[in-house]
C-alpha cells in the first residue's frame, strides 16, 4: 500500500531537507493564515535563538513601503522626516535612497 503524505507532512519534510543540506538556513518556518504550520531548526538553534535578518528585514520593509506607496500614503522622493537630519548633509537623503541602501551613510557591519 502506497502512503502519500499530506501537504503539512511534505512541507515539514522539505524544511528538514533544507536544514540538512547545509544551506545556511538555520530556522525555516511557514505561517499560513496566522498559524505556524511547520518549522525546523538546525543543530544549535531553536525558536529562542536570535538571528541576523538583514536581507529578510529589508525585503519585508520594502514590501510594506510598496503598500503605502500604492495606497498614496508615501512618496519615496521625500525626506524620511528625521528632524536631526535637517541640520546637515543628511537633509538630501530621500526615502528611496534608504530603500536602495544608497544613502551614503557610513555604517559598521561588525557583529
Amino acid at each position: 500500500m502506497l502512503i502519500i503524505p499530506n501537504s503539512t507532512q511534505l512541507l515539514k519534510m522539505y524544511l528538514i531537507s533544507l536544514v540538512v543540506k547545509g544551506l545556511k538556513i538555520h530556522g525555516p518556518l511557514v505561517v499560513y493564515k496566522d498559524q505556524l504550520i511547520a518549522e525546523k531548526y538546525a543543530a544549535g538553534f531553536d525558536k529562542n535563538t536570535l538571528q541576523l535578518g538583514w536581507s529578510m528585514t529589508k525585503s519585508i520593509t520594502n514590501a510594506m513601503i510598496g503598500i503605502l506607496i500604492k495606497n498614496g500614503k508615501l512618496d519615496v522622493t521625500e525626506s524620511p522626516g528625521f528632524e536631526e537630519w535637517s541640520k546637515d548633509d543628511r537633509k538630501n537623503i530621500k526615502i528611496h535612497d534608504l530603500m536602495q541602501m544608497n544613502s551614503g551613510l557610513e555604517w559598521n557591519e561588525g557583529y
